[in-house]
């Protein structure tokens, strides 16, 4: 027994202050903004980022030694994100590396490639050394407990990413691809996109972006996104725009209805120096109350952030079944208008991928004003689609379906008009309809 029937010192404290080896992530092409929003999720995950380069596809492929450095590749293309360690063993086509786990996550499907370290950087804090991944040279295809592994005659297959920034100077393309990982793929695809956004502007805090994005999944309808972006003074303008664009790939990526599909990204991107910003103020109609049958118009003042107002006029025609009831008419932007849409329709509830598909490209377009009249009255929806105003045979029918939902109000009429920026801000006004 120990003296005095305790354990020694020693052991209440070993292990104190013993943390996981972090895994060096070289990254090229990241500007600095980029690199700083991302770099505390890095860490969190077990990544060590470090400045990094790449050797090029041209240069020579050197055979995998025994204490040489080796690289699974994350992105590719105008960025290059690589995770750098050393070669334990080579045994035919077969390699071990790294002498610990990578994520940790069992089966994976990396690009694997050479690298060369050209720089160690000691520090009693953080030692680091710098690399450049070189060409791919197989596939990194387990993530164990002591190693990694994989195989020199197989190749990953990869997410492709294309790309153009138009600025005043003129259009500029890029190209990325990134690797295939359940959980990482949609951040490192972030990364990637606003690296090569933001890297192709000198001066990205004052101005607009637009951005319209493709997403093809093999199988369905191609996926669009639209989105807006503007401010005095934010360094994030195409961090933001990139994330936005990452999470609707995050969304068709990360679904409970199977693996991950085939899918590749397409985006054109706008940058204008100026920011145009408009918030809403009020709504005015053109009569004091609503006559079915009638038309009324409705005028959206709003203002605009350098100064100024503008009108916008819609005509609502007022259907003769709204007689006695009172409605509520809402001027809004795209985020106000989602949010609205959820309050009013729920949640949606899909079933399978090509639901989530058809939601996301449901989605309403950035750069608009929207106009909407909401009435009381039951309704459900079922996966993906808000059904209104429905009599009550159809709501008992179809309310035993555990994917339906009851509602009690709807979208009873929508329009939209395009904005040259970003619209803000909400307002609203009730009003009685008369029963003549």
């Amino acid at each position: 027994a120990f003296k005095g029937g305790q354990a020694p010192k020693v052991a209440a404290s070993f292990g104190e202050g013993v943390t996981p080896i972090a895994t060096p992530l070289a990254m090229a092409g990241v500007p600095p903004l980029v690199w700083h929003h991302f770099e505390p999720w890095l860490r969190g995950i077990g990544f060590e980022p470090v400045a990094g380069g790449s050797a090029g596809t041209t240069t020579s492929i050197k055979p995998l030694v025994p204490g040489g450095a080796v690289a699974a590749v994350l992105v590719s293309g105008d960025v290059d994100v690589a995770a750098t360690g050393t070669v334990t063993s080579v045994d035919g086509d077969r390699v071990l590396a790294f002498g610990h786990p990578f994520m940790g996550a069992g089966l994976v499907s990396f690009p694997m490639a050479n690298a060369t370290i050209v720089n160690t950087m000691a520090s009693q804090l953080r030692s680091f050394k710098m690399a450049l991944t070189g060409p791919v040279v197989g596939e990194v295809t387990q993530d164990r407990l002591t190693a990694i592994g994989g195989s020199l005659n197989s190749r990953a297959r990869m997410v492709p990413i294309t790309g153009t920034v138009t600025t005043p100077r003129g259009a500029q393309p890029f190209t990325l691809e990134v690797a295939r990982d359940q959980a990482l793929t949609p951040r490192f695809a972030a990364i990637g996109m606003a690296s090569a956004l933001a890297g192709r502007v000198e001066a990205a805090e004052r101005g607009t972006v637009r951005l319209s994005g493709t997403i093809e999944v093999a199988g369905l309808k191609p996926v669009h996104i639209d989105t807006v972006y503007a401010a005095e003074r934010d360094g994030q303008l195409f961090v933001n725009a990139a994330i936005d664009m990452a999470q609707a790939f995050a969304t068709l990526w990360e679904t409970p209805f199977g693996p991950p599909p085939d899918m590749k990204i397409a985006v054109t991107t706008r940058y204008e120096p100026e920011p145009v910003q408009e918030w809403i103020e009020a709504i005015h109609l053109g009569r004091g109350q609503l006559k079915p049958g009638e038309s009324v118009e409705v005028a959206v003042r709003l203002r605009r952030a350098q100064g100024g107002t503008a009108i916008e006029r819609f005509s609502l025609q007022v259907p003769r079944h709204w007689a006695g009831e009172q409605v509520e008419i809402i001027a809004t932007g795209v985020s106000g208008a989602e949010e609205l849409e959820r309050a009013v329709a729920g949640d949606p509830r899909p079933t399978e991928l090509v639901q989530v598909a058809r939601w996301l490209s449901e989605r309403r377009p950035d750069g608009q004003i929207y106009l909407f009249v909401v009435r009381q009255g039951a309704g459900l929806i079922s996966g993906v689609t808000a059904m209104p105003f429905l009599p009550g045979s159809a709501i008992v029918t179809l309310s035993g379906d555990p994917a339906t939902e009851r509602r009690g109000r709807g979208l009873a009429w929508e329009e939209r008009r395009a904005r040259p920026g970003v619209v803000a801000g909400r307002a609203r006004i009730g009003v009685k309809v008369t029963n003549d």
